[in-house]
Protein backbone atom coordinates (compact mmCIF):
# COMPACT_ATOMS: atom_id res chain seq x y z
CA UNK A 1 0.00 0.00 0.00
CA UNK A 2 1.20 3.53 -0.44
CA UNK A 3 2.72 5.64 2.18
CA UNK A 4 2.48 9.64 2.89
CA UNK A 5 5.58 10.20 1.19
CA UNK A 6 4.28 8.85 -2.18
CA UNK A 7 1.01 10.40 -1.40
CA UNK A 8 2.82 14.08 -1.37
CA UNK A 9 4.87 13.57 -3.90
CA UNK A 10 2.37 12.90 -6.71
CA UNK A 11 0.29 15.86 -4.78
CA UNK A 12 3.24 17.75 -5.47
CA UNK A 13 3.46 16.82 -9.09
CA UNK A 14 -0.19 17.43 -9.96
CA UNK A 15 0.09 21.08 -8.32
CA UNK A 16 2.57 21.26 -10.65
CA UNK A 17 0.97 21.42 -13.65
CA UNK A 18 -1.69 24.60 -14.24
CA UNK A 19 -4.53 23.09 -15.11
CA UNK A 20 -6.71 26.08 -15.73
CA UNK A 21 -9.47 26.33 -17.98
CA UNK A 22 -7.60 28.64 -20.67
CA UNK A 23 -4.22 26.45 -20.51
CA UNK A 24 -5.11 23.54 -22.70
CA UNK A 25 -2.03 22.05 -22.79
CA UNK A 26 -1.78 21.88 -19.50
CA UNK A 27 -4.80 19.99 -19.46
CA UNK A 28 -3.99 17.46 -21.71
CA UNK A 29 -0.32 16.89 -20.21
CA UNK A 30 -1.52 16.02 -16.46
CA UNK A 31 -4.09 13.86 -18.49
CA UNK A 32 -0.99 12.18 -19.73
CA UNK A 33 0.42 12.39 -16.66
CA UNK A 34 -2.39 10.50 -15.07
CA UNK A 35 -2.39 7.73 -17.93
CA UNK A 36 0.83 7.17 -17.66
CA UNK A 37 1.03 6.61 -13.72
CA UNK A 38 -1.43 3.60 -14.56
CA UNK A 39 1.16 2.31 -16.98
CA UNK A 40 1.62 -1.62 -16.34
CA UNK A 41 -0.78 -1.81 -13.98
CA UNK A 42 -3.69 -4.40 -16.29
CA UNK A 43 -5.95 -1.73 -15.71
CA UNK A 44 -8.09 -0.50 -18.35
CA UNK A 45 -7.26 3.15 -19.40
CA UNK A 46 -9.37 4.97 -21.42
CA UNK A 47 -8.71 8.29 -22.63
CA UNK A 48 -11.74 10.84 -23.95
CA UNK A 49 -11.95 14.60 -24.97
CA UNK A 50 -15.11 16.47 -25.51
CA UNK A 51 -15.26 20.03 -26.63
CA UNK A 52 -11.21 19.88 -25.70
CA UNK A 53 -12.22 18.94 -22.45
CA UNK A 54 -9.62 15.60 -21.42
CA UNK A 55 -10.95 13.03 -19.30
CA UNK A 56 -9.16 9.42 -18.15
CA UNK A 57 -11.25 7.01 -16.87
CA UNK A 58 -9.60 3.42 -15.04
CA UNK A 59 -11.40 0.40 -14.69
CA UNK A 60 -10.81 -3.25 -14.20
CA UNK A 61 -12.47 -3.30 -17.61
CA UNK A 62 -16.10 -2.77 -16.19
CA UNK A 63 -17.98 0.37 -16.85
CA UNK A 64 -19.73 -0.24 -14.31
CA UNK A 65 -18.12 -0.87 -10.91
CA UNK A 66 -19.67 -1.30 -7.37
CA UNK A 67 -17.95 2.11 -6.41
CA UNK A 68 -16.46 4.87 -9.17
CA UNK A 69 -13.71 7.36 -7.36
CA UNK A 70 -14.97 10.46 -9.18
CA UNK A 71 -12.28 13.65 -8.67
CA UNK A 72 -11.13 16.65 -11.19
CA UNK A 73 -7.99 17.55 -12.36
CA UNK A 74 -8.72 21.01 -13.04
CA UNK A 75 -8.43 24.32 -10.76
CA UNK A 76 -9.41 28.09 -10.27
CA UNK A 77 -6.69 30.13 -11.94
CA UNK A 78 -3.88 31.68 -9.46
CA UNK A 79 -0.63 33.35 -9.59
CA UNK A 80 2.14 31.15 -11.00
CA UNK A 81 3.90 31.05 -8.20
CA UNK A 82 0.59 29.14 -6.53
CA UNK A 83 1.56 26.32 -9.29
CA UNK A 84 5.20 25.80 -7.02
CA UNK A 85 4.35 23.18 -4.48
CA UNK A 86 5.55 24.29 -1.04
CA UNK A 87 5.71 22.41 2.27
CA UNK A 88 5.70 24.49 5.66
CA UNK A 89 5.34 21.92 8.62
CA UNK A 90 2.38 19.61 8.36
CA UNK A 91 1.12 21.89 5.48
CA UNK A 92 0.94 21.77 1.32
CA UNK A 93 0.69 24.93 0.01
CA UNK A 94 -0.63 25.69 -3.78
CA UNK A 95 -3.07 25.77 -5.81
CA UNK A 96 -5.49 22.80 -6.00
CA UNK A 97 -3.47 21.56 -2.61
CA UNK A 98 -7.22 21.22 -1.17
CA UNK A 99 -9.42 21.66 -4.46
CA UNK A 100 -8.37 19.02 -5.39
CA UNK A 101 -5.39 17.30 -6.21
CA UNK A 102 -4.61 15.79 -3.04
CA UNK A 103 -7.79 13.84 -3.23
CA UNK A 104 -6.71 12.95 -6.36
CA UNK A 105 -3.43 11.92 -5.70
CA UNK A 106 -5.14 9.20 -3.02
CA UNK A 107 -7.45 7.88 -5.25
CA UNK A 108 -5.07 7.15 -7.78
CA UNK A 109 -2.63 5.75 -5.38
CA UNK A 110 -5.47 3.36 -4.13
CA UNK A 111 -6.44 2.76 -7.75
CA UNK A 112 -3.11 1.77 -8.68
CA UNK A 113 -2.80 -0.19 -5.12
CA UNK A 114 -5.89 -2.23 -5.92
CA UNK A 115 -5.14 -3.26 -9.46
CA UNK A 116 -4.83 -6.93 -9.22
CA UNK A 117 -7.45 -7.23 -6.29
CA UNK A 118 -10.80 -8.35 -6.31
CA UNK A 119 -12.45 -5.02 -5.32
CA UNK A 120 -14.77 -3.60 -7.56
CA UNK A 121 -13.78 -0.29 -8.52
CA UNK A 122 -13.35 2.32 -10.46
CA UNK A 123 -11.52 5.73 -10.94
CA UNK A 124 -12.83 8.81 -13.24
CA UNK A 125 -11.08 12.09 -13.39
CA UNK A 126 -11.97 15.12 -15.45
CA UNK A 127 -10.65 18.54 -16.36
CA UNK A 128 -14.03 20.94 -16.11
CA UNK A 129 -15.46 20.63 -12.99
CA UNK A 130 -14.46 24.25 -11.76
CA UNK A 131 -16.51 25.01 -15.20
CA UNK A 132 -19.56 23.01 -14.76
CA UNK A 133 -18.63 19.67 -15.16
CA UNK A 134 -20.56 19.19 -18.07
CA UNK A 135 -17.92 18.00 -20.71
CA UNK A 136 -16.17 15.53 -18.07
CA UNK A 137 -18.18 13.77 -15.38
CA UNK A 138 -21.97 14.27 -17.00
CA UNK A 139 -20.67 12.89 -20.36
CA UNK A 140 -19.11 9.80 -18.80
CA UNK A 141 -22.29 9.18 -17.25
CA UNK A 142 -24.27 9.54 -20.30
CA UNK A 143 -21.47 6.93 -21.89
CA UNK A 144 -23.27 4.14 -19.18
CA UNK A 145 -20.43 4.55 -16.63
CA UNK A 146 -22.42 4.33 -13.11
CA UNK A 147 -22.21 2.71 -10.51
CA UNK A 148 -23.79 1.96 -6.89
CA UNK A 149 -21.32 4.98 -4.83
CA UNK A 150 -19.44 7.34 -6.48
CA UNK A 151 -16.75 9.35 -3.19
CA UNK A 152 -15.80 12.27 -4.69
CA UNK A 153 -13.03 14.20 -2.32
CA UNK A 154 -14.95 18.11 -3.45
CA UNK A 155 -16.70 19.22 0.20
CA UNK A 156 -16.13 19.74 4.03
CA UNK A 157 -12.50 20.45 3.83
CA UNK A 158 -12.04 17.56 6.09
CA UNK A 159 -12.25 13.86 6.05
CA UNK A 160 -14.35 12.98 8.79
CA UNK A 161 -16.98 15.86 7.40
CA UNK A 162 -19.41 13.96 5.49
CA UNK A 163 -22.02 16.25 3.37
CA UNK A 164 -25.33 15.50 3.25
CA UNK A 165 -26.45 18.25 1.15
CA UNK A 166 -25.31 20.05 -1.51
CA UNK A 167 -27.00 23.16 -3.00
CA UNK A 168 -28.61 23.02 -6.85
CA UNK A 169 -27.53 26.19 -9.14
CA UNK A 170 -30.30 27.96 -11.21
CA UNK A 171 -28.86 30.71 -13.25
CA UNK A 172 -30.88 34.12 -14.83
CA UNK A 173 -30.35 36.10 -17.01
CA UNK A 174 -32.70 39.41 -16.72
CA UNK A 175 -32.50 41.28 -19.87
CA UNK A 176 -34.02 45.52 -20.08
CA UNK A 177 -35.04 47.03 -23.57
CA UNK A 178 -35.20 50.82 -23.99
CA UNK A 179 -34.41 53.36 -26.95
CA UNK A 180 -31.47 54.92 -28.27
CA UNK A 181 -30.90 58.38 -28.32
CA UNK A 182 -27.70 60.95 -27.35
CA UNK A 183 -26.55 61.16 -24.18
CA UNK A 184 -27.23 65.38 -24.52
CA UNK A 185 -30.69 64.46 -24.89
CA UNK A 186 -31.94 61.82 -22.68
CA UNK A 187 -35.91 62.68 -23.16
CA UNK A 188 -35.71 61.50 -26.39
CA UNK A 189 -34.75 57.89 -25.23
CA UNK A 190 -35.51 55.10 -23.10
CA UNK A 191 -32.27 54.45 -20.64
CA UNK A 192 -32.26 50.57 -20.48
CA UNK A 193 -30.24 50.72 -17.60
CA UNK A 194 -32.39 52.44 -15.72
CA UNK A 195 -35.13 50.17 -16.11
CA UNK A 196 -33.07 47.23 -15.08
CA UNK A 197 -31.93 48.83 -11.75
CA UNK A 198 -35.86 49.48 -10.57
CA UNK A 199 -35.68 46.07 -11.28
CA UNK A 200 -33.40 44.76 -8.73
CA UNK A 201 -34.64 44.83 -5.82
CA UNK A 202 -37.67 43.46 -6.72
CA UNK A 203 -36.00 40.40 -7.79
CA UNK A 204 -33.60 40.12 -4.35
CA UNK A 205 -37.30 41.46 -2.38
CA UNK A 206 -37.90 37.25 -3.40
CA UNK A 207 -35.09 36.18 -1.17
CA UNK A 208 -34.68 36.38 2.35
CA UNK A 209 -32.13 39.27 3.51
CA UNK A 210 -28.69 38.10 4.79
CA UNK A 211 -29.36 39.71 8.23
CA UNK A 212 -32.34 36.91 8.82
CA UNK A 213 -30.49 33.91 7.67
CA UNK A 214 -30.19 30.59 9.94
CA UNK A 215 -26.56 30.30 11.40
CA UNK A 216 -25.72 27.45 8.70
CA UNK A 217 -27.39 29.77 5.88
CA UNK A 218 -28.85 26.50 4.48
CA UNK A 219 -31.84 28.91 2.80
CA UNK A 220 -31.85 29.91 -1.70
CA UNK A 221 -29.42 32.44 -1.89
CA UNK A 222 -28.87 35.20 -4.92
CA UNK A 223 -25.81 36.72 -6.18
CA UNK A 224 -25.40 39.09 -8.86
CA UNK A 225 -22.81 38.40 -10.67
CA UNK A 226 -22.59 40.58 -13.67
CA UNK A 227 -24.32 43.70 -15.01
CA UNK A 228 -23.88 45.31 -18.85
CA UNK A 229 -25.33 47.83 -20.71
CA UNK A 230 -24.46 50.28 -22.98
CA UNK A 231 -21.83 51.11 -25.56
CA UNK A 232 -20.80 54.69 -25.16
CA UNK A 233 -20.88 57.04 -22.61
CA UNK A 234 -22.39 59.69 -24.73
CA UNK A 235 -25.31 57.60 -25.86
CA UNK A 236 -28.69 56.03 -24.17
CA UNK A 237 -28.42 52.49 -24.20
CA UNK A 238 -30.82 50.21 -25.51
CA UNK A 239 -30.19 47.01 -23.80
CA UNK A 240 -28.72 46.19 -21.00
CA UNK A 241 -28.52 42.75 -19.01
CA UNK A 242 -28.27 41.48 -15.16
CA UNK A 243 -26.61 37.55 -14.91
CA UNK A 244 -27.77 36.07 -11.41
CA UNK A 245 -26.37 32.89 -9.36
CA UNK A 246 -28.72 31.19 -7.55
CA UNK A 247 -28.60 28.15 -5.06
CA UNK A 248 -30.91 26.31 -3.83
CA UNK A 249 -31.46 23.68 -0.74
CA UNK A 250 -33.83 20.38 -1.76
CA UNK A 251 -36.50 22.27 0.30
CA UNK A 252 -37.05 24.51 -2.70
CA UNK A 253 -37.51 23.89 -6.84
CA UNK A 254 -36.49 26.03 -9.81
CA UNK A 255 -40.52 25.84 -10.66
CA UNK A 256 -41.44 27.75 -7.37
CA UNK A 257 -38.69 30.14 -7.44
CA UNK A 258 -38.88 30.90 -11.09
CA UNK A 259 -42.70 31.41 -10.18
CA UNK A 260 -41.74 34.17 -7.00
CA UNK A 261 -39.52 36.36 -9.78
CA UNK A 262 -41.67 36.77 -13.25
CA UNK A 263 -44.56 37.62 -10.63
CA UNK A 264 -42.91 40.72 -9.88
CA UNK A 265 -41.39 41.67 -13.40
CA UNK A 266 -42.73 44.14 -14.61
CA UNK A 267 -43.87 44.16 -18.42
CA UNK A 268 -40.66 44.54 -21.68
CA UNK A 269 -38.45 42.65 -18.69
CA UNK A 270 -37.30 39.42 -20.61
CA UNK A 271 -36.27 36.76 -18.18
CA UNK A 272 -34.12 33.50 -18.80
CA UNK A 273 -33.54 30.53 -16.50
CA UNK A 274 -30.94 28.00 -16.72
CA UNK A 275 -30.72 24.96 -14.40
CA UNK A 276 -27.29 23.76 -14.02
CA UNK A 277 -27.98 20.83 -11.39
CA UNK A 278 -29.84 19.91 -8.77
CA UNK A 279 -29.67 19.75 -5.06
CA UNK A 280 -27.83 16.48 -4.08
CA UNK A 281 -29.35 15.03 -1.11
CA UNK A 282 -27.65 12.25 0.86
CA UNK A 283 -29.89 8.80 2.33
CA UNK A 284 -28.38 9.32 5.65
CA UNK A 285 -29.60 6.02 6.87
CA UNK A 286 -28.23 4.35 3.57
CA UNK A 287 -26.26 0.96 4.55
CA UNK A 288 -23.60 1.89 2.19
CA UNK A 289 -23.39 5.38 3.58
CA UNK A 290 -23.28 4.03 7.35
CA UNK A 291 -20.33 1.78 5.91
CA UNK A 292 -18.66 4.96 5.61
CA UNK A 293 -18.40 6.55 8.38
CA UNK A 294 -18.00 3.29 10.35
CA UNK A 295 -14.50 3.89 8.65
CA UNK A 296 -13.70 6.94 9.63
CA UNK A 297 -14.55 6.15 12.85
CA UNK A 298 -11.92 2.87 12.51
CA UNK A 299 -9.16 5.56 11.42
CA UNK A 300 -9.83 7.03 15.15
CA UNK A 301 -12.24 10.12 14.07
CA UNK A 302 -16.06 10.51 14.36
CA UNK A 303 -17.82 11.55 11.76
CA UNK A 304 -20.20 14.54 10.90
CA UNK A 305 -22.58 15.35 8.38
CA UNK A 306 -22.71 18.75 7.35
CA UNK A 307 -24.01 20.95 4.08
CA UNK A 308 -22.23 22.64 1.21
CA UNK A 309 -23.14 25.45 -0.13
CA UNK A 310 -21.03 24.91 -3.19
CA UNK A 311 -21.62 22.43 -6.14
CA UNK A 312 -20.02 19.47 -7.12
CA UNK A 313 -20.17 16.70 -10.01
CA UNK A 314 -22.16 14.82 -7.14
CA UNK A 315 -25.05 16.45 -8.73
CA UNK A 316 -24.99 14.44 -12.08
CA UNK A 317 -23.78 11.01 -10.04
CA UNK A 318 -27.07 11.72 -8.19
CA UNK A 319 -29.49 11.74 -11.14
CA UNK A 320 -28.61 8.65 -11.72
CA UNK A 321 -30.07 7.33 -8.45
CA UNK A 322 -26.10 6.79 -7.63
CA UNK A 323 -24.91 7.12 -4.02
CA UNK A 324 -22.35 10.01 -3.46
CA UNK A 325 -20.17 10.71 -1.03
CA UNK A 326 -18.54 13.83 -0.28
CA UNK A 327 -15.31 14.24 1.73
CA UNK A 328 -12.13 15.42 1.02
CA UNK A 329 -8.34 15.68 3.15
CA UNK A 330 -7.73 18.26 6.14
CA UNK A 331 -6.87 21.50 4.49
CA UNK A 332 -8.66 25.24 3.80
CA UNK A 333 -8.56 28.38 1.42
CA UNK A 334 -9.45 26.46 -1.12
CA UNK A 335 -9.87 29.03 -4.36
CA UNK A 336 -8.10 31.62 -2.44
CA UNK A 337 -3.98 32.62 -2.29
CA UNK A 338 -2.94 30.56 0.51
CA UNK A 339 -4.37 26.89 -0.24
CA UNK A 340 -3.62 24.52 2.02
CA UNK A 341 -3.50 20.64 2.67
CA UNK A 342 -2.74 19.30 5.86
CA UNK A 343 -0.04 15.91 4.66
CA UNK A 344 -1.11 13.52 7.15
CA UNK A 345 -4.67 14.16 6.10
CA UNK A 346 -3.84 12.95 2.22
CA UNK A 347 -3.17 9.58 4.15
CA UNK A 348 -5.90 9.37 6.61
CA UNK A 349 -8.04 10.55 3.71
CA UNK A 350 -6.56 7.03 1.93
CA UNK A 351 -6.55 4.68 4.38
CA UNK A 352 -10.14 5.67 5.17
CA UNK A 353 -11.55 5.05 1.24
CA UNK A 354 -9.08 1.10 1.42
CA UNK A 355 -11.40 0.57 4.88
CA UNK A 356 -14.79 1.68 2.86
CA UNK A 357 -13.46 -0.55 -0.20
CA UNK A 358 -12.86 -3.69 1.44
CA UNK A 359 -16.48 -3.46 2.99
CA UNK A 360 -18.39 -2.69 0.37
CA UNK A 361 -16.62 -3.24 -3.18
CA UNK A 362 -14.78 -6.91 -2.60
CA UNK A 363 -16.82 -9.57 -4.95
Amino acid sequence: MSTQEELLQTTKELIAFQTTEDQSGQLRACANYIADFFSETGLTIERFEHEGIPSIVVTKGTKTPTVFLSGHFDVVPGDPEQFVPTVQGEKLFGRGAMDMKSGDAAMMHLMRDLAQTNHSVGLMLTGDEEIGGFNGTAKLLEAGYLSKVAIIPDGGEAVHLVMKSQKGILRLTLTAHGVNAHGSMPWLGENAIDRLIQVLPMVEDQFLDLEKHPADHWVTTLNVGRIQGGLATNQVPNTATAHFDIRFPETDSPDQIETRIQSVLPEGIEAVFSVLGPPVAVAVDHDLARLFLDAIRKGGREPQWGVEHGASDGRFFAEYGTLVLISQPDGGNLHAPGEWVHIPSIKFYYDVLKTYLDKVARE
